[in-house]
């Protein structure tokens, strides 16, 4: 584990977090869900949010993840979302965070609190009115 957190540190540390990490924060401190189950739900969720802007990387992490070619970039991409949502569903991650009951009126609340550091990576920037619509489809 020790060694785990060492790579995944350099690896932060050298190309940044994304959405997944901002909105899980924001989300984790609010509801007291541990960072790492945040993460996993958004990860999927950020993954097609990214998938148009970040498709050649994508499809990339598609062929590793599935040892497959793609005769195209954005069916590995939706490969690598797929796998992504599969590995979850075995691993019982849930799909969203429907089973927290936040409500409505704290959207706006987590779309601010997701602002930071973590987002300056993410390849899609949402301004906060697009955060608010994308965080209501997750909760």
């Amino acid at each position: 584990m020790a060694a785990a957190a060492l790579l995944g540190g350099m690896a932060f540390a050298n190309s940044g977090l994304g959405a997944a990490h901002g909105i899980g924060m924001a989300v984790g401190i609010a509801y007291h869900v541990p960072h790492g189950e945040a993460c996993g739900i958004l990860l999927p969720h950020v993954m097609k949010l990214n998938q148009k802007k970040a498709e050649e990387r994508m499809a990339k992490i598609g062929e590793a993840l599935t040892g497959r070619r793609f005769a195209k970039p954005e069916e590995g991409a939706q490969a690598a979302v797929d796998f992504i949502l599969e590995l979850n569903a075995h691993m019982e991650i849930k799909p969203d965070f429907k089973h927290l009951g936040i409500p409505r009126e704290d959207i706006e609340k987590l779309a601010k609190a997701s602002y930071g550091t973590s987002m300056s990576s993410n390849p899609v920037q949402l301004e906060m009115d697009e955060m608010i619509e994308y965080i209501s489809e997750i909760v």
